[in-house]
């Protein structure tokens, strides 16, 4: 059985942590393999695991080491969930968590913690609340510093403070991240007095076994109540442990969505919440009765959830890995949720005292309260969902992302609290909602709101004003309503409509005090077909080249909601708009499935700007797509083929850059070039391209966008032009790549984004001119264009090369005669005239003279030689002195062919002045361009 471990030193985290500007990361790790062992009565099995603290996950970044907070405020996240309104005794007890005690549990020392959380306190306006820091079994002989731990520790300790600002914080650091050890430091901390939650934002793949140790998370025998809060983890599926525990609330991710006030905007479930069904536990009975969406045998995670976005993060107070002046750090992840649902909880065992109950026992009490508490304490999570495999969405009631749901905590505390039964107690906590579950889109349906108090009994005095109000923003609710003494505390409003299928949620508020409120899932399925529209639009292609991606077609009803029942209906499309006179493969009628009809195979035959698409149905009339063009042209390469064999470096050798799934934008594969200097090219003649064409290819940096990627056009042994796109200094760039070195022709701004797919396009026009331009990843957006100019070189092949950035490059296409004379690239360019093929001759310099005279004869066996001179400058010195410079390219001329039969011979030499300190070598190349296309 495998564990994955996390080893890297402190130095190393810290390091990380500061190069790649997230503010957690997930370090290499090591594998260690678990050897089955039967183990007897009595025997303890340490199985030498180490334990990842939670991290931020893949992908995301925070601010770091600013010298002010970033991210929300404790008052805006108390007041988003509620904390700010719950009370106890009537109002007269602020829920702050006094008395109680909440512990953190993590590994290795943080020596700064306790001035760090009094500067995180005078930042945010909080109380010195009681804090105490001992070792994992209570002494005060701490471990070693870590600095990824250290960050974990500030978190935990300040925003359990944070939302429970009167507790006091008993930290108890484990001696390392080893299993054995964390699990000791569990220990001692349930043992503590007066600690009412446990809180654990680490954990590590489930193993064999596990069972085992769920005793850890127990309340021990004479000890008052125990809560133990665990992070779901940070990579969505499977499942992590102790998450997984049926003792422990698990507590996944959400990304809160508040106004600069901390008033609730939108709520979704965050992409790294963990989540998922243990492979090992089984199901507790508090879950049997609950609805799943998948029926399974065993523990299913998380149980709740809570913010836990980086970009909607927690500022947090860190001078061990920051300085004095730059001492904030914004962090996320489910290490942020599980320190702050025990704050919860110390304010729930708060109230539970001002009642005079014993606080809770976590697996025996709490647990199944989550899961028998009124549902309308809880926002339920209907959007987003979580990466990892499988992945998983937020839907109506419970899921594998965000469990039942986040806070709304005053709700939440009152119900863990135990408020006694009153049935007659007057106080509305909230309102109970008797509705439809289910309704169509347009329809009318009615809703029945009774006010209840904490003992779930209707309260028939209640003369309050209720607000609707609901996700679906078309909707049409009921206006605001003043109970009247003769509703008796209930009342049923009709006339309901909502227009948006999926599941919507519909809350009534009072509209003095917003924290008694009502919320219901409504699920809204899609009314009769009414009318097409293009889903996919048509994109632009080339003549005989299935568009892509496919175009679709969706049945949807009066309210532009997709008819998901429609299984049958047949749809047709032929060609609107026809600039080419061109004719529409693949029309053949495709059957709609879950109301989206596919045309995976559309090709036109003809070119031609401004083609519409007309799709039709029976009983739904016609619609138009947008308007795409069609290009004359061919694909020269996409990548698809088994090797690189076509492919050579400058230096002759195969390429290192290799074929790749993972690079791929369209078809299987692409090309991962790695970062290096180096091109690799082709030239043979199915790659060629020359003046009058425009070449396309999709780009990407894959990572970082640290360096450049350039794309070559008319490429051979002695250089190419390229567009390049260059990450580093957001340019795009057109250049000349020669042996002799590298010199811009043009360049413009361009903002590249990592991980995100360019088109670069270049019309190469018949004089020289050139215009490079970037299209978005949707292929027909401009970015940015860019213009140059030169005819250094007329023909060639095609390139790639990438500078300090990982680079992914597919499908290259040309347009043959398609760029203007001058460069435009648009269509309908000058074509070179029919003829025989002319003789390029290149002619390349390398020394310290600033200007020389070349000649080079081209000569067969007989006649005798044929001789042309040339005469050019090079570009101008820039070596410093006494260091040598090299020179650009200086000669080109164009001859014609030699009589038929004769061979062809190239001949070489310059002569210089009469400065004996100035030498040159020469490099030639002769070759014979394709003949032309008319």
């Amino acid at each position: 059985m495998n564990w994955v471990l996390e080893i890297w030193k402190s130095h190393r985290k810290a390091l990380a942590r500061r190069l790649t500007g997230r503010s957690r990361v997930q370090f290499p790790v090591a594998i260690e393999t678990l050897e089955l062992r039967l183990v007897l009565s009595g025997t303890s099995l340490d199985p030498t695991m180490y334990a990842n603290p939670i991290t931020q996950g893949a992908g995301t970044a925070a601010p770091l080491a600013t010298s002010a907070p970033t991210g929300y405020s404790p008052a805006q996240v108390r007041h988003a969930y509620g904390f700010d309104t719950t009370s106890f005794a009537g109002g007269t007890i602020a829920g702050s968590g006094l008395g109680m005690t909440i512990a953190i549990v993590d590994a290795y020392d943080d020596p700064k913690i306790a001035n760090d959380l009094h500067q995180f306190n005078l930042a945010f306006g909080l109380p010195d609340s009681g804090f105490t820091k001992v070792n994992q079994t209570g002494g005060t002989n701490y471990p070693q510093a870590d600095g990824g731990w250290i960050s974990e520790i500030a978190l935990d300790v300040e925003w359990a403070h944070a939302i429970a600002p009167l507790a006091n914080i008993l930290l108890v650091e484990a001696n390392d991240s080893s299993f054995d050890n964390l699990l000791t430091a569990v220990d001692y901390a349930r043992n503590a007095p007066g600690v009412v939650a446990v809180s654990m934002s680490w954990g590590g793949g489930e193993f064999q076994g596990e069972t085992a140790y769920d005793s850890h998370f127990t309340t021990p025998v004479g000890h008052t109540g125990v809560t133990f809060l665990v992070s779901s983890g940070d990579t969505g599926a499977p499942t992590s442990y102790p998450s997984a525990s049926p003792n422990v609330i698990s507590v996944g991710g959400t990304k809160l969505n508040l106004d600069a006030q901390g008033n609730f905007q939108s709520e979704s479930a965050w992409s790294g919440s963990g989540g998922g069904i243990s492979a090992y536990e089984s199901k507790p009975d508090y879950q049997k009765s609950t609805v799943m969406p998948i029926s399974t045998p065993h523990r299913a995670n998380p149980d709740v959830a809570y913010d836990s976005d980086p970009n909607t993060g927690f500022p947090v107070y860190d001078t061990f890995n920051n300085t004095a002046a730059h001492p904030w750090d914004q962090f996320g992840g489910t290490s942020d949720a599980a320190p702050q649902w025990a704050a919860l909880m110390a304010i729930a065992d708060q109230g539970r005292a001002v009642n005079g109950l014993a606080s809770l026992d976590g697996a025996s009490q709490t647990l199944p309260l989550i899961y028998s508490i009124n549902a309308a304490d809880f926002r339920d999570i209907t959007s987003g969902s979580s990466t990892g495999k499988p992945q998983y969405s937020a839907v109506a009631g419970f899921d594998f992302a965000t469990g039942r749901g986040s806070p709304i905590a005053n709700l939440v505390i009152r119900d863990l609290a135990g408020v006694p039964s009153n049935p007659g107690d007057p106080v509305v906590t909230s309102f109970n909602l008797s509705t439809v579950s289910s309704t169509v889109a347009g329809a009318s349906f009615s809703i029945t709101v009774s006010a209840i108090n904490a003992s779930h009994n209707v309260v028939p005095g209640y003369l309050g004003t209720v607000h609707f109000t609901s996700q679906d923003g078309a909707a049409g609710l009921p206006d605001d309503y003043t109970f009247t003494a003769a509703d008796n505390g209930v009342h049923t409003f009709d006339n309901l409509v909502l227009k948006t299928a999926g599941s919507q949620l519909v809350t009534i508020t009072d509209s003095v005090n917003q924290s008694v409120l009502g919320i219901t899932t409504i699920v809204v399925n899609a009314a009769a077909a009414d009318h097409l529209s293009f889903a996919q639009q048509p994109l632009d292609a080339t003549m005989t080249v299935a568009i892509t991606p496919a175009v679709t077609v969706q049945v949807q009803d009066l309210y532009g909601n997709v008819v998901t029942n429609d299984n049958g209906r047949k749809v047709s499309l032929q060609l609107g708009a026809n600039p080419g006179t061109g004719v529409l493969s693949g029309t053949t009628p495709v059957t709609v499935t879950n109301g989206v009809a596919t045309f995976s195979n559309l090709s036109i035959n003809q070119a031609g700007i401004g083609y519409t698409l007309v799709a039709s149905a029976t009983g739904l009339g016609t619609v138009t797509s947008a308007t795409f063009n069609v290009a004359s042209g061919r694909i020269i390469e996409n990548f698809e083929g088994a090797n690189l064999s076509t492919y050579r470096t400058l230096g002759g050798a195969i390429p290192t850059a290799t074929l790749s799934a993972s690079a791929a934008h369209d078809g299987n594969k692409g090309l991962l070039d790695a970062a290096g200097n180096d091109w690799i090219y082709r030239n043979d003649v199915p790659a060629t391209v020359k003046q009058g064409d425009t070449i396309s290819v999709w780009m990407r940096f894959d990572g970082s966008k640290t360096g450049m990627a350039n794309f070559g056009f008319g490429s051979g042994s002695n250089g190419t032009m390229s567009i390049a796109a260059s990450g580093q200094t957001n340019q795009v760039l057109l250049q000349i790549n020669a042996v002799n070195g590298v010199a811009n022709i043009g360049t413009a701004s361009q903002t590249w984004l990592p991980n995100h797919w360019y088109r670069l396009e270049v019309g190469w026009g018949t004089s020289g001119a050139i215009t490079g331009k970037v299209f978005d990843s949707n292929g027909t957006s401009v970015l940015s264009t860019v213009n140059g100019t030169s005819t250094l070189f007329r023909t060639g092949g095609i390139g790639f090369r990438s500078v300090n950035s990982l680079v992914d490059w597919d499908t290259v296409q040309v347009v043959s005669g398609s760029a203007v004379s001058g460069g435009g690239g648009g269509g309908g360019g000058t074509i070179p005239p029919k003829g025989p093929p002319p003789i390029h001759v290149l002619l390349t310099a390398r020394g310290v003279d600033s200007t020389s005279t070349a000649s080079v004869g081209l000569a067969t066996a007989t006649p005798p030689t044929l001789a042309i001179s040339n005469t050019a400058k090079s570009a101008s010195d820039s070596a410093s002195s006494g260091v040598s410079a090299t020179t650009s390219i200086i000669g080109r001329t164009d001859l014609s062919l030699p009589p038929p039969g004769k061979s062809l011979v190239a001949n070489s030499e310059a002569t210089v002045d009469s400065d004996s300190t100035r030498s040159f070598e020469l490099h030639d190349e002769l070759f014979q361009s394709l003949p032309s296309i008319s």
